[in-house]
């Protein structure tokens, strides 16, 4: 039965949607998860090979740009992928800590809301919308030369955004409800950032990306096999 309805799919143009549903259902936050995971594995990784229990506390720069964090010149000597690798990259166990608890919070709410394939896009999409967002503010001060760019809380709040346009488009006690939550994470997030000296700069370019995001998908949404390219090409 299987096969007959992918021969049936492949005719009608459904095969490659079909065969990413089997292979990656939707449903169980698995993208959220895995994200949480990697950022784990990844700020192991940073602290091995800094060799170093200090590095808890503070990876050294050398190593984080050695494993794919921005800086300015960098990228704007061609290096643009790192704007996507430094999404997954922590400075430190507080800074992993704090990220990891905004993405478990937000991350299934999002992941549900949006599906898995548009969840992931958003996600990486507005990391690197609000890492170019910075690398573009910073281009030309005084600290471009030595900034070094990492984390994930870009990502962050582009769910912020994305949810914060959702939610206003939603009706009913439920949606006011869920604008009150998001709308505190993102003030709450905007604070800390301010008095920790955090990248305000790749928070604001995020957040605009993902409530453009939101306005997009809800105005006009491209077809499943659209998105599961562009799943793929973030998977990629």
């Amino acid at each position: 039965w299987r096969w007959r309805r992918l021969r049936e799919d492949a005719g009608q143009g459904k095969l490659l949607s079909r065969l990413g549903h089997w292979a990656l259902p939707e449903g169980g936050y698995r993208y959220t998860a895995t994200i949480a995971a990697i950022n784990v594995v990844l700020f192991a990784a940073a602290v091995a090979i800094a060799r170093s229990p200090e590095a808890l506390l503070g990876v050294p720069q050398s190593i984080m740009v050695r494993l794919g964090a921005w800086t300015v010149p960098h990228v704007w000597e061609g290096q643009a992928w790192r704007m996507v690798t430094a999404v997954f990259l922590h400075f430190g166990a507080l800074h992993l800590l704090f990220n990891s608890m905004a993405l478990l919070q937000l991350g299934p709410l999002l992941e549900e809301m949006y599906g898995r394939s548009r969840f992931l896009v958003l996600y990486v999409g507005t990391g690197v919308a609000g890492f170019a967002a910075s690398i573009a503010w910073r281009s030309g001060g005084p600290d471009a030369s030595f900034s070094v760019g990492a984390g994930a809380s870009g990502a962050i709040f582009g769910l912020i955004g994305a949810a914060l346009v959702a939610a206003r488009s939603g009706g009913g006690r439920l949606a006011m409800h869920l604008r009150g939550y998001v709308t505190q994470w993102a003030i709450y997030g905007l604070l800390m950032g301010w008095f920790l000296g955090a990248d305000n700069a790749a928070h604001l370019g995020a957040l605009a990306a993902g409530a453009l995001f939101a306005w997009l998908t809800h105005a006009r949404r491209p077809p499943r096999r659209g998105w599961l390219v562009l799943e793929l090409a973030c998977l990629a």
